[in-house]
């Protein structure tokens, strides 16, 4: 089970790092299109840019509060291994 809490929190740190990568590259084809001067196409990519830190903050939060997830789980195996 530990194992598989391992695998799960790389996959989850990749995509969030590729999700922090997305949010640049908004930002930085928003700042293009400003000094191309084309305003109004920015505002549905900047609204994008906006909420998707949100995302990323409720991931913070829950990974804080699940830091002991796997010590709890480690010792309802270990009282299930003891029942055997």
């Amino acid at each position: 089970v530990s194992g598989l809490f391992r695998k799960t929190s790389r996959t989850f740190e990749r995509c969030f790092a590729a999700l922090g990568g997305t949010i640049v590259v908004i930002i930085l084809a928003a700042l293009y299109d400003l000094q191309q001067g084309r305003a109004v196409e920015v505002l549905p990519s900047l609204s994008v840019a906006c909420i998707l830190p949100v995302v990323l903050w409720t991931h913070a939060s829950t990974t804080t509060a699940c830091n002991r997830l796997p010590s709890l789980v480690t010792l309802c195996e270990a009282e299930t291994e003891e029942e055997d």
